[in-house]
Order: structure tokens, then C-alpha cells, then sequence
């Protein structure tokens, strides 16, 4: 078990190395690998591992390695017994055309075709971009104009090239006359038949919380009220729409910082929070080129350890995560471990907070997340696009149901299919990472505080501190009381982006343990905790094909069409609007009065301790009470968002095999209003 975890550790090493362009150490480390863990090595790695080698050296810097990649291709057949696929030749091939080697190009092609891959698989291949594909194409244009050698085959190449071509073009429906009859939007009558009106609902007037997570989600949902598009072009619009909305905004904010429409349009914790960003982001550019540093001279072996991965997100993208994942958990008590810890804290000092522990790691594993979506956005076509949703058709179709054609269209994509989640951060690694940034977040984040017969200063907005609870020290992280009382009216423990909406078209079919569900990116079928041993067994189980029947189980849940309740909509926005209390609709005021200082306050500690946990529990009250209307605003206007629109429900499962909704705010198994 130490051993595998070693293995898998490394490899991620590997891997860091490969994205900084230092692929001699990548070498290295897998050649090392394979002296020291023989039988591990056999379990763990496969021919994607190597694909990365391969794609690593004609990336390398500052030229690339063709001919190191062409005996590499020789060691990993001969030496360690690890057969090509559609992937190896992809790599090979683009990366033979992209250096001007035709000829080589061609004659790997060939292999290719006797090796019983097809040239339709090689262009599925991640590994090739679109330029890839078109310099390719160039290729098997001269080939055939100049009437060389190879004719047949560039004919052939041409021929794929263009029925791939002619098959994304219906699937996507590129043309406007298509995209508007395919995906107009569609009336209630036509998703459910549950209301007797017809013709699309116009957006009606919602009084919204003005808190920074609600404005968020409103800007997110704005592309549904547009008809700019349509159908899978505006899915893949949505799922791109992450941090990088929230750092548009962010820096929109800082720019215009002096307009007076600024602060009647913007929540004052978003105004505050676009105010870190500059220092942090700078302070992580430091960071990012010691690490650079570190990584050319190899001098200070500790930040080397850290570094690898430190510099593989963009400093701004990085210090909007850790701003946004910092809040998140302070807004909310889900930061603490357990609610008898989260009571045992508030009864020592009602400083609220989260233990450091729980933000280091759950910091780092969104800056890890954040990484692997990026990476998964550089590694696509058009044709691997395409084929992702001619297999979403085949789904809907029903064909995909028949096991006989599952089963051969989950082995053609693990032959074509480039696997992401070779790399697994260690706990050193998450640590590291994860309390930098936290320290980092405490030395910029600053805001401004009034005391009295003071004036106003800048105060830091976050502390740490240590706390005894049961008889053991702990890290606490909290806020400051005047980001406390921000908290109180602007909550962000509820942000919500488009990677957690519904969708508007039918999720990707399961294929393999970890491609189905959202378009754009991929993540395993199962709900795993941190550490590599479940993902691996599940990857093996994947291989071995056992799990063909369980992932249609999750098809047939994500596929079913789901639509919005009009008249009960309708109700529950009249009484939201209202700001009254009924059934789970918290009311827009928390009406219940504030205690009152007892007389004897100052003389009697009975009558003060008293009121103290008076007062304690009537500021709970309120700021759940909040908590509540802003849970319920989410619902509202993801709801109004999606009227005209169907739903799908992509679903994964945990390790006992219980299938639940990715979107974890707005789904059919919610409480009683999403119901």
C-alpha cells in the first residue's frame, strides 16, 4: 500500500515536471521508477504514462527532443512492454508534422493502420489540437497535389478529415437555421405538459438579497435570457464560466472604484474582497518566480518541493480561488468539523472561524481542481467535441442502453481517451500549498474598521489563532467582528457556479470511470475522498469492464428531461416578493425582537450571563434566518433562470453504489420547494 502510494506520489512529480518543460527529470523519475518499484510499476502505470513522456519531450524547452521521442517509442514497446495505442501514434504523429518531418509522419501512419488503430481514432485524440489537425491536413494536401508517395494514404487522411468534418457540423448544428429549430426554447407544455399556458415565461421581478454570492449567480445566469445560444453551444458556454466571471469582476470593481454607481450595484463584501486582490496577486507572482528559480538552479530543495505545482495556475486565477474558497468557508459553519466542536467553540468566544486544518486542504484541493480543468480545457478538438456529443445523440437515442454497443463504444473511447488523473498531490504537497496561500491571504486581506473616538484605519480582515477543544490545540482561521457583521447581510457560503447548475442538454454518457456527466470536464463516476487507492481500484474495475452495467444506471438517472413548475413558481415568487414567511420560505426580516439590556446587568453576573446567551442565541436566529433567504434566493433564481430551458441531472454515485445529482444546490431529491 506505501509502496503504490509512493508510485502514484512520484508520478505526479513526473507530471509537474512535464508541464514546466523539464522533461530530462521526468525521464529520470519514471526510469527510477522502474529500478526501484518493478512490480508496482506493472499494477500502476500504463501506456498513458508514457504518452506523456512522448507529448512531454516535443514540448520540451527550448527545442524539442524528436528524436529522444522516437527512441523513447522503441524503449516503451521493447524495454518495458507497453503496447501503443491511437494516443502514442497521435502524439507521434502531430509531433513529427508540427517539426516538419512528413515523411516520418507518414510512416508512423502507417504502422499505425497495420497496428489496427484507425485514422478516425488518431483525430479523437486529445493530445491533438485543432491547429494539430489542420497542419496535418496541410500535409495530406501536398501529398496528393504533388502526387508523391503515400497518395492513397493522404487520400485516405483527407477523406476522414472531412466526414469528421461533415458529422460535428450536423451534430453541433453550426448553422443558425438549425441551431433555431433544434434548440428553440421550449414551451411547458412541450417539457411536461403540468401547465395549460404556452409560449415562453418573460423574467419577472424577484427581490433579490443584494449579497455577493446572489450577484454572482445572476451574472452566470444572465447567457439563459439571451438568444445568442443554444443548446450544447450555450452548455459549454455556461461550464466555462467559473473564476474567471469572478476575477472579470473583480478587476472591473478595483477599475472603477470611484464610480458612484459602484456601491448602489455592488455588495459591500465584494467591494472589500476586490480590494485584496492586487497585493495577493502579487505576492503570489513573487512566490511563482522563486519558484521558477528554484526549479532552473535546484538550490533551495524545499520550495522545490512545493513549486512544481505552485506555478502551474495563473497568479490571478489563484488568488480569486483563494479568496473566494477563504470566505466561503468563514461565511459558513461547515469549516468546523463537527457540530458539537462548531458549539463547544461558539461557548468558549463567539469568534466563528475555520479550523486551519479544514482551509489548507480544502484550499489546496480547489487550486488542484482549478489546475486539472485548465489542463482538461488545453487537452480538446473539434473532433473529440464532436464525439462526445454524437455519444450524448447515441444516449438519447436509447441505443446506448443496449449493453452489446455500450460495451464497444466504452473500449473505442478508452483506446481514444487521454487519462488526466495520473496526478495526486501528496499531503506534504497540499499542506505546503494550501498554507501558503492562507498566509498569503492573511498578510493582504485588510479592512477598514472604526473604533471609538478613533478614526478610521486599516485593520487585518482575517486572524489566526489557537484554540483548546477537548483537551487538544487547534488552528483557528475566524474573521474580524467587522467582516463578521458583513457576513450577516452578505453571505458567500452559498456561491454558486456554473459547474454546479443543472444542464440544458443531456449529460455525456459514463464511458469510462471518469468521462460522462458535463461536457467540458471530466471527473470520476464515484465520490471519492482524498487519497489515490479508491481511484485506482475504481480505474482497474473501469478497464476490466465491470463497470458497464452501474454507469448506464447513472445514464439512464442523468437523461431523464426535467421542467420548472410554472404555477407553483409563480406562487412562490408572489410570496418571496412579499417578504412573508410560509411553509420553507423564510421571511425577507428577522422579526424577532433583540433582548434587552436587564437592569441590573452591571451588578448581577446571574442577569448578565443571562443575557449574554440570550443575545448569542437571538444573533444565531438572525444570521440563520439570513442564511436561509439566501439558500432560497439561490433556488428562486437558478429556477426563474431555467423556465424556459429543460434540465438534466448529471448523477455519480458513492463507493456502496447510491447515485445522487452532481448539482448539489438545485435538483429533484432537494427539500420541498425543489421537489
Amino acid at each position: 500500500m506505501h509502496t503504490g502510494k509512493t508510485v502514484t506520489e512520484q508520478l505526479s512529480v513526473m507530471q509537474s515536471c512535464l508541464f514546466n518543460g523539464n522533461t530530462e527529470q521526468a525521464q529520470r523519475i519514471l526510469v527510477g521508477m522502474y529500478q526501484l518499484y518493478p512490480q508496482a510499476m506493472q499494477e500502476v502505470v500504463d501506456v498513458a504514462i508514457h504518452n506523456e513522456i512522448l507529448s512531454g519531450l516535443f514540448r520540451a524547452k527550448p527545442r524539442p527532443l524528436v528524436s529522444e521521442a522516437l527512441q523513447w517509442y522503441d524503449v516503451m514497446e521493447n524495454q518495458y512492454a507497453i503496447e501503443p495505442n491511437s494516443n502514442t501514434f497521435a502524439v507521434l504523429i502531430g509531433g513529427f508534422v508540427n517539426n516538419g518531418m512528413q515523411n516520418v509522419a507518414l510512416a508512423l501512419m502507417q504502422e499505425m493502420l497495420r497496428n489496427g488503430y484507425t485514422i478516425h481514432g488518431m483525430l479523437l485524440s486529445s493530445y491533438l489540437s485543432d491547429e494539430d489537425i489542420r497542419k496535418i491536413e496541410n500535409m495530406a494536401k501536398d501529398v496528393v497535389n504533388k502526387g508523391e508517395d503515400n497518395v492513397e494514404l493522404a487520400s485516405m487522411l483527407l477523406g476522414e478529415v472531412k466526414s469528421a468534418e461533415d458529422n460535428i457540423s450536423a451534430i453541433t448544428g453550426d448553422s443558425a437555421e438549425q441551431e433555431s429549430v433544434e434548440h428553440a426554447p421550449v414551451t411547458l407544455d412541450e417539457l411536461a405538459g403540468i401547465s395549460n399556458k404556452t409560449g415562453a415565461y418573460e423574467r419577472q421581478q424577484l427581490n433579490s438579497t443584494n449579497v455577493a454570492g446572489i450577484m454572482q449567480l445572476k451574472s452566470t445566469l444572465e447567457s439563459l435570457y439571451l438568444n445568442e445560444l443554444h443548446g450544447y453551444n450555450l452548455q459549454v458556454r455556461l461550464e466555462n464560466d467559473t473564476y474567471d466571471a469572478a476575477l472579470a469582476r473583480y478587476r472591473e470593481i478595483n477599475e472603477k472604484r470611484n464610480d458612484p454607481l459602484l456601491s448602489a450595484n455592488t455588495s459591500a463584501l465584494r467591494r472589500l474582497s476586490a480590494s485584496w486582490l492586487p497585493k495577493l496577486e502579487s505576492m503570489i507572482e513573487e512566490e511563482q518566480q522563486r519558484c521558477q528559480v528554484a526549479m532552473e538552479g535546484h538550490s533551495d530543495k524545499e520550495r522545490l518541493k512545493y513549486g512544481r505545482y505552485f506555478v502551474q495556475l495563473d497568479a490571478s486565477k489563484m488568488a480569486t480561488v483563494t479568496i473566494l474558497e477563504t470566505l466561503r468557508l468563514n461565511a459558513t459553519s461547515n469549516g468546523l468539523h463537527s457540530q458539537s466542536e462548531r458549539q463547544n467553540l461558539l461557548n468558549q468566544k463567539a469568534s466563528g472561524g475555520v479550523f486551519a486544518s479544514t482551509l489548507v486542504t480544502k484550499l489546496s484541493k480547489a487550486i488542484h481542481n482549478e489546475i486539472r480543468f485548465e489542463q482538461m480545457k488545453k487537452r480538446t478538438n473539434r473532433h473529440v467535441f464532436g464525439h462526445r456529443l454524437s455519444l450524448a445523440r447515441l444516449a438519447t437515442s436509447g441505443k446506448l442502453f443496449n449493453m452489446a454497443v455500450r460495451r464497444a463504444k466504452m473500449r473505442e473511447h478508452r483506446e481514444h481517451s487521454a487519462d488526466l488523473f495520473l496526478d495526486e498531490w501528496g499531503l506534504d504537497t497540499r499542506i505546503r500549498i494550501g498554507s501558503l496561500l492562507v498566509s498569503m491571504l492573511l498578510e493582504s486581506a485588510r479592512i477598514p474598521e472604526r473604533r471609538d473616538g478613533e478614526a478610521e484605519h486599516m485593520v487585518p480582515a482575517f486572524h489566526h489563532k489557537l484554540e483548546f477543544l477537548n483537551g487538544r490545540r487547534h488552528g483557528l482561521v475566524y474573521p474580524s467582528s467587522t467582516l463578521r457583521e458583513l457576513f450577516k447581510s452578505d453571505s458567500s457560503s452559498h456561491a454558486v457556479t456554473a459547474r454546479h447548475l443543472p444542464m440544458l442538454v443531456p449529460p455525456r454518457p459514463w464511458m469510462t470511470y471518469n468521462s460522462g456527466g458535463y461536457l467540458t470536464r471530466d471527473e470520476p463516476c464515484m465520490r471519492i475522498n482524498d487519497g489515490s487507492e479508491q481511484l485506482r481500484l475504481l480505474k482497474h474495475a473501469s478497464n476490466e469492464d465491470r463497470l458497464s452495467t452501474v454507469l448506464a444506471g447513472l445514464d439512464a438517472l442523468g437523461m431523464t428531461r426535467w421542467a420548472i413548475n410554472r404555477p407553483v413558481f409563480e406562487a412562490i415568487r408572489k410570496v418571496w416578493n412579499a417578504g412573508r414567511e410560509i411553509a420553507e420560505i423564510p421571511a425577507s426580516t428577522y422579526n424577532e425582537p433583540e433582548p434587552v439590556k436587564p437592569a441590573d446587568y452591571d451588578e448581577n453576573p446571574k442577569a448578565r450571563i443571562k443575557h449574554h446567551l440570550e443575545t448569542r442565541e437571538w444573533m444565531n436566529g438572525r444570521a440563520n434566518q439570513h442564511s436561509q433567504r439566501c439558500d432560497c434566493n439561490y433556488k428562486i433564481e437558478i429556477a426563474q433562470a431555467f423556465m424556459n430551458h429543460p434540465m438534466y441531472f448529471p448523477h455519480n454515485m458513492d463507493f456502496r453504489g447510491r447515485a445522487y445529482p452532481i448539482p448539489p444546490h438545485f435538483n429533484h431529491l432537494g427539500n420541498d420547494m425543489c421537489r
